[in-house]
């Protein structure tokens, strides 16, 4: 049975509770709230400015997604900036209902684009796909093995340590969080080959699957551990894990209910969604098709990554990273409109930071400009033209009478040495101490 994930906090838009979920549209009235109908010629602007995460309408929609790795990302973004009450909830649509006890309908956002006949883009005009969303527009009550928790609950219980690429380039330079490129450099890297399984990373995989079922072994659901393991690419035919099969799981007889059909629905929409996590959950939750775990697992949930496998997996990331950079730079110099001297323009917080090696060298640049403009006489020449003007003046350079007519007597252009009579440059102490 596939689940639905939602990332949320207290500043997230609607209502957000672990028994109770409601769009922005329905906070007014809850119990008698109706979803819009999709035929509402208004619907599909609505849907553009929510998937834009717009603050400013009030949504009928409640997003979610089939992407308990997007779910995580979101989550850990959410907490970098500082939301509160940072959580996952795990989504049983089969078990849940609405708040009149009807059926939860779930709207995926992919084909609700291509009914509406909207095609949403990115910058650089490739297609913004959403192939993970789904969407409720009813208010739903979470049921079944329904179930949230805490993502700081999963930082300490080894997310982390079993997916340490979850550290890595989560922000840009200018120190904002770069939510979709990390995720789809960490889903590109983590795919990229296969890694083998071992007793410490089951063990955390395991334990977290424990958290996400509410903290108890026996109502663990290894469809969750299905969605823990998809993370990252392996085989399922992976000793450590087939072994563990064996000894920690017994057979179970599912009796199928008056929901098949629907859930078969639902089942379809998850095996459309074109991402590798999802497709891999797909793959190895069949190796745990009516089975549950046995209570000779109770004290298995235990596990740990030695330092030395998470330096290794940083210096495969490392490399990984490089050779992606490598492919961009010729892929970018293949093409005919290539320009080699054109330079990125600094961004913005390089430009106005104080002291950086880029502002130094404006302002280095300028001052040799501003030398080079000016007319500069010979050195004794200027000393002559000093000291009669000197003699004219009795040699009251350093008063406060010289310091006001001086400007006006002196030669236009011209620009004295450093080291030279600093007095008369910079208007002496007393006036440093003025200003």
């Amino acid at each position: 049975m596939p689940y639905l994930f939602r990332a949320h906090s207290a500043q997230s838009q609607g209502l957000n509770t672990p028994t109770l979920f409601a769009p922005a549209a329905a906070l007014d009235n809850l119990t008698t709230y109706a979803a819009p109908d999709t035929s509402s010629p208004t619907l599909p602007a609505t849907l553009q400015k929510a998937l834009a995460w717009s603050k400013t309408i009030s949504s009928p929609f409640t997003f979610w997604t089939a992407s308990l790795l997007f779910a995580v990302q979101v989550a850990r973004s959410r907490r970098k900036k500082g939301e509160e009450n940072v959580r996952i909830t795990v989504l049983d649509v089969k078990g849940s209902k609405t708040v009149q006890g009807g059926r939860v309908v779930v709207k995926y956002v992919k084909g609700m684009l291509a009914d509406f006949g909207v095609r949403l883009e990115r910058k650089g005009g490739e297609e913004k796909e959403y192939g993970d969303v789904f969407a409720t527009m009813d208010v739903v009550v979470p049921g079944g093995a329904s179930r949230t928790v805490d993502v700081e609950l999963l930082g300490l219980g080894g997310l982390e340590r079993l997916y340490p690429g979850l550290n890595w380039g989560f922000e840009r330079d200018d120190g904002r969080t770069r939510l979709n490129r990390n995720t789809e450099d960490l889903r590109a890297f983590h795919f990229s080959k296969e890694q083998e399984l071992t007793d410490g990373r089951l063990g955390i995989a395991v334990a977290l699957s424990v958290m996400l079922a509410g903290g108890k072994v026996e109502d663990v659901d290894l469809t969750i551990l299905a969605y823990v393991l998809a993370f990252r690419k392996r085989s399922v035919g992976d000793p450590v894990l087939m072994g563990w099969i064996e000894s920690n799981t017994v057979e179970v007889v599912e009796l199928d209910g008056d929901d098949e059909k629907s859930e078969s629905v639902f089942d379809k929409m998850i095996n459309a969604v074109d991402l590798e996590e999802v497709q891999h959950f797909i793959e190895l939750r069949k190796l745990f098709k009516n089975k549950k775990i046995s209570s000779r697992a109770l004290n298995l949930t235990t596990g740990d990554v030695s330092q030395t496998e998470i330096y290794a997996e940083l210096a495969d990331w490392k490399q990984w990273e490089h050779q992606q950079r490598q492919d961009y730079r010729a892929k970018k110099e293949a093409r005919p409109d290539f320009d080699p001297n054109f330079k990125r323009r600094e961004p913005r917080s390089l430009q106005s930071s104080p002291g950086s090696s880029s502002d130094s060298i404006a302002r280095d640049a300028a001052y040799a400009a501003r030398r080079a403009s000016k007319t500069w006489l010979p050195r004794e020449e200027y000393r002559a033209q000093r000291d009669a003007s000197r003699a004219q003046m009795g040699d009251r350079s350093g008063s406060r009478e010289y310091r006001a007519t001086s400007t006006a007597t002196a030669p236009d252009g011209l620009l004295q040495p450093r080291g030279i009579y600093k007095a008369r440059r910079y208007g002496g102490a007393a006036s440093k101490r003025r200003r």
